[in-house]
Order: C-alpha cells, then structure tokens, then sequence
C-alpha cells in the first residue's frame, strides 16, 4: 500500500518538473535556408532558453543563431493546400482548411554572410517564438504580422 502511495506521489512531481523543460524546446521542420548542414524537411527543436542565441537542433547537428545578429523575422499562415474554386467551396463546406505556419528568421554569421533558415510549426508555437524574437532581437525588422497593428 505504501508503494502505491508514492508511486501516485512521486510520478506526477517528476511529470511537473519535466513539462517545464519541454516547454523551452519548441518542435519545428526546418523547410529550407542556406544552412547546408540540415537536410531540407528535417525535424528539430528551437531553444529559447537562453538570453544571447536561439539553438537549433536538428539530428545531430546544433547551430546556434545569435539574437543580436538577427535582422528580419517574418511568420506566415498559409493554406496547406491549394485548391480550385469549386473544391475549395466544397471543402469549406465539409470542414476547415488545413494551415502552415511559418517562420522565416534572416541573420548575418560570423564573416558577415547573409543566412536564412525557414521553420514550419504551430499556431501557438509560432507566435510564442515570435514574442520571444521581439523581446530578444528587438533590432530585427518583422514582416506584417496578421495579430498586430501598426504603432502610431
């Protein structure tokens, strides 16, 4: 009865104390760029836990993008699937079209080159990493982002 006991104790703790250190790591497919080191359509994660670069993880590789050498960010929603018009109102009727969202990031490396990298992920991910771009690359200039207006 005891292990039970702390069985049912210890394992939401351990649960509690992981959720935390998953929710820095945001899952992304890297669509493409000029990092010739990551496969096109790669799988990885974006982590933003700290405060001077953003690292990319993809298979083995690891590239880490300063947020002082960012110059543009820009996310984008678009349709999964490009239809004709009838099929689109077809569909539209039946069920709500599938989205992309993507995040394109432009950043200068070291020797001053131009670099570019393309991520697909989600709605909510997407825009938690955008908050995260605008408070730690404020230099950067955004693409009109679709939830925000313009400060007059």
């Amino acid at each position: 009865m005891r292990y039970r006991i702390a069985v049912l104790v210890l394992v939401p703790l351990v649960l509690a104390a992981a959720i935390p250190a998953l929710a820095d790591d945001l899952g992304v497919t890297y669509l493409n760029g000029t990092m010739k080191s990551i496969a096109e359509n790669a799988s990885g994660t974006l982590d933003t836990t700290s405060t001077t670069t953003l690292q990319l993880k993809a298979n083995q590789t690891q590239i880490a993008i300063p947020y002082s050498a960012i110059t543009t960010y820009d996310y984008k929603e678009e349709n999964r699937f490009r239809l004709g018009v009838l099929a689109t109102i077809g569909v539209s009727l039946l069920k709500a079209r599938s989205k992309r969202h993507l995040i394109s990031i432009g950043w200068k490396d070291e020797s001053g080159a131009a670099q570019t990298a393309t991520f697909e992920t989600t709605r909510d991910r997407a825009r938690g990493l955008v908050s995260v771009l605008d408070a730690r690359a404020p230099q950067a200039c955004t693409g009109g982002l679709p939830w925000r207006r313009p400060h007059e």
